[in-house]
């Protein structure tokens, strides 16, 4: 009994060593699903220690010089996980663990982009918004698709300005929290600090289907420059209460 199990370890030593260094591009090639939305290129490394050079959505690169090393203690719980490194339009670190059934769970996720350089991956460059994304997300699951099934954290974007002349219009620092409701979407909760020369409120949501829409209520604060008031007057006419009203839908 006891050579049974010592022979049933030694093949499944040998099996995970195989597998946790075999090359990660040729795997990648054999094993990822067709019609996927995100798209890696240069793939170097092994499954346990490896590097990607780029990763695109949808076309358009959004992560470079992604970077991952395997964790051998997810064995213990029956999954895989490795340490995530990133950079590119945005720089954080995460965990991602892949269970038996092959859902990825992303942990632990911290990532800090620059306003401008996600507004340049999403086609929309000509922009002239400043500022800081901050995300932080305990726990994000991934479909086979590609989208995000459940999530909870938050992103919050810092001194985001409109940067028109020498002297931006700062419009102050909004968060969202993120979560899923009980339809299986994931909604976020919009609101503004209390100094923000820009008061917000409001919510977005995306759909399993990836389809997605928001509405955000804003106005300026009473101490704030007559330049927001100006500003925010482009987006049309106000509601009773002094709320410009900001509605979009689409899908991904």
């Amino acid at each position: 009994m006891k050579k049974r199990w010592l022979i049933l370890a030694f093949l499944l030593s040998a099996l995970g060593t195989a597998l946790f260094s075999a090359p990660a591009a040729y795997l990648y090639a054999w094993f990822a699903p067709a019609g996927l939305p995100v798209l890696p290129a240069g793939i170097d490394g092994t499954v346990s220690n490896g590097t990607v050079r780029a990763v695109a959505w949808q076309g358009r690169t959004v992560v470079r010089d992604v970077a991952w090393d395997w964790r051998p203690t997810d064995l213990f719980t029956l999954s895989a996980g490795w340490d995530l490194r990133f950079a590119g339009t945005a720089t954080g670190e995460s965990a991602v663990r892949v269970s038996l059934g092959g859902t990825p769970d992303v942990t632990d996720l911290r990532a800090v982009a620059d306003v401008a350089a996600i507004l340049e991956a999403a086609g929309y460059s000509g922009l002239p918004l400043r500022g800081r994304v901050v995300a932080e997300v305990e726990r994000l699951r991934v479909s086979p698709a590609g989208l995000p099934e459940s999530v909870t954290g938050n992103v919050q974007l810092l001194q985001l300005a409109w940067s028109v002349g020498s002297n931006p219009l700062v419009m102050g620092d909004f968060r969202a929290d993120v979560s899923t409701d009980a339809e299986g979407r994931l909604v976020a909760d919009i609101t503004s600090a209390d100094g923000s020369p820009v008061e917000a409120t409001g919510e977005a949501s995306l759909g399993p289907d990836g389809s997605y829409e928001a509405h955000v209520r804003v106005r300026a604060r009473p101490d704030a420059p007559e330049q927001i008031r100006n500003l925010l007057g482009l987006i049309g006419r106000p509601d009773n209460d002094g709320f410009y009203h900001l509605r979009q839908r689409g899908r991904l």
